[in-house]
């Protein structure tokens, strides 16, 4: 492979890593539904301190109560107690919000329908990290490895014309590492405790002083 086919291919590597960076913070993005007296909550492993995310509801069909908690007050919450949370908005329709979490660690997403009698929610839920500086930085770091290729180019260029025997190195550059965060739906996890019932939806044990079934989400007090 000739040496200007060679910075090409590099040049391409290096568009493609930025890219890939970019678009891998998106934690959820899909169109779901929530049914009656239930909730649905989503999973998130969060590996950086304070970091932020963005959130962005958009309801179809009924409206819906949003809250992010981190895993200890999740916890609690399925539990049947009250429980602090780091973002709670009642009755949403549409709506972008920028949460600010705490310590790297398990969160949940969840969205909650529980109120509603007669209307399944349906809606389409995003969310993804707020990384303006990180994207900067790679955005630049990218020119700034196109602009050094270049300039070899050109290097080689002129030497060949003038017959130097000198020949330039190419330097090896480095991209950023991606973080993937990962994503998936929540599993419910069971208070283990000899106070218990089985629920009479799905026949799991729970808690007696659960609100809600830790397995499919069937409300226990009706």
């Amino acid at each position: 492979m000739s040496r200007k086919k060679y910075l090409l291919l590099i040049s391409a590597l290096l568009l493609i890593q930025s890219s890939i960076a970019i678009t891998a913070k998106n934690l959820v993005n899909e169109e779901t539904s929530v049914p009656v007296l239930s909730f649905k909550s989503y999973y998130l492993n969060i590996e950086t301190d304070y970091l932020t995310i963005k959130l962005s509801i958009n309801v179809y069909l009924g409206d819906i109560t949003v809250g992010v908690l981190d895993e200890t007050n999740y916890n609690i919450w399925t539990g049947g107690s009250n429980a602090q949370s780091y973002f709670t908005r009642y009755d949403i329709m549409s709506g972008d919000y920028e949460i600010e979490l705490g310590p790297a660690g398990i969160y949940y997403i969840v969205l909650d329908n529980s109120d509603s009698l007669f209307l399944p929610a349906q809606l389409r839920i995003t969310v993804s990290i707020s990384t303006v500086g990180e994207t900067i930085g790679i955005v630049i770091g990218s020119v700034i490895g196109l602009a050094m290729l270049i300039f070899i180019m050109t290097r080689t260029h002129r030497s060949r014309k003038i017959q130097q025997t000198q020949q330039y190195q190419l330097p090896l550059v480095q991209t950023p590492d991606t973080v993937i965060y990962t994503n998936q739906l929540s599993q419910q996890t069971t208070v283990k405790t000899e106070d218990t019932m089985f629920c009479s939806n799905c026949g799991r044990k729970v808690k007696k002083t659960a609100r809600f079934c830790e397995g499919c989400g069937f409300n226990l007090i009706d």
